[in-house]
Parts: structure tokens; sequence; C-alpha cells
């Protein structure tokens, strides 16, 4: 089974420096992104969309679906990590947001902490798990999902780690491997031998 992952392209409140809202849609430049993705998939089967239901992915499921049209299904578990409430809807630069930022970025993985309402290392983790493993059990041939970079990342490292990795590797996992927004990876899942990293974060579509 293929396993194609489209990270979604630039929304509003990503290009003005805001911890994006739930609502937030796609901008013109994340319009253009998601165009250049969908005409990607001219030439490759798919057989069913798995979108996050926030609005900049579904957006984007919606622009890649008028190409290949196809069954497309929310799903939640693709939703990007969660972030404190209190934070959602700021600007970067809000002096009350950066000093949270900073306790979450100290406090990360601590087994135990959580902030408020945001998702913790270990509920991403658990996440990216049910994922992998909702999709073994599917019988298509390529499924398509449209999601977001951190959950795109921790489904990454589950894959390299299984369950068993620490913070981390994670972090390593965020560092080393890119994702841009409108890109393309494929993972292919063989029941004999596993997970394979077939490409990661192709954008040769978004060079044109």
């Amino acid at each position: 089974m293929k396993v194609y992952i489209v990270r979604h392209g630039l929304s509003v409140d990503m290009a003005n420096g805001i911890y994006q809202r739930p609502d937030s849609p796609l901008n013109g430049d994340g319009i253009k992104q998601a165009n250049a993705a969908a005409v990607r998939f001219k030439d490759i089967p798919i057989d069913i969309i798995w979108s996050s239901p926030l609005r900049r992915s579904f957006e984007t499921a919606q622009i890649i679906n008028k190409i290949i049209n196809k069954k497309l299904v929310l799903e939640n578990l693709l939703e990007e990590e969660h972030r404190p409430s209190e934070i959602i809807g700021k600007e970067k630069t809000d002096i009350k947001s950066i000093e949270i930022v900073k306790k979450l970025n100290q406090n990360y993985g601590r087994i135990g902490y959580r902030y408020s309402d945001e998702d913790t290392f270990e509920n991403l983790k658990t996440r990216a798990s049910d994922i992998l493993q909702k999709l073994i059990k599917q019988k298509y041939d390529s499924i398509l999902l449209v999601t977001h970079g951190d959950i795109s990342k921790m489904l990454l490292t589950t894959i390299f780690y299984q369950l068993k990795f620490p913070v981390s590797k994670y972090i390593q996992i965020q560092n080393l491997f890119s994702l841009s927004k409108g890109a393309l990876s494929l993972l292919v899942f063989n029941p004999q031998i596993g997970w394979k990293i077939e490409f990661w974060n192709d954008k040769s579509h978004l060079e044109n």
C-alpha cells in the first residue's frame, strides 16, 4: 500500500505570523501550492483521500480532489499538534505568547506536564501510532493524507523507532526532515517488511 502525504498550503494566519486558528483559510500562495500539488496527482492513482478537518488542510484536499475526484474523508487523527488555547489567534510577537511557548519548550516531553489544553508529546505519539495502525487495516492500494507538519514528522519518527523513543528522537527528526507547505512525501507499507520511506518533502512541483 502506498500512502502519499501532502502538507497543507500556506494559511492566512501563518503568513501573518499568527498562531493558527482552526478556521484560518489558505492565502493566495497557499492556493497556488495546493494547485501545484494537485497537478502532481494527474498521473498518480489514488483510491481515497483522508484530510485533517482543519480548514487549511481541508481546502488543500478539496483543491487536489478537483483533479482526482475521489472520496474525501475527514480524519481527526490527522489534525496538527494542538497548541494551548491561550496562544491561538495571537501574534507570535505577543509577549504573553512568547512566555507560554518558552515554558512549553522547556517542559516538552516531561511526563505529567501540561500548560493547559495542548497536546503533549505522548498524546501526539499515540495519535501517530493510531494513524499507522488504522492505515495498515485498509484494503486500498493508495491513500492520500492531507495533513500538517508536526503530525507528519511524528508519523515519520514512529516508523523509525516504533513507540519506543524519547522526545529527543522526535526533535532530531523535526530538525533533520523539513517538510515544506504543499510538498509531497510517500510511505509504502508491505505486510512482510513493514513501512518504508520512499521519498520525503518532494517539492519539485512547487519550484516552477
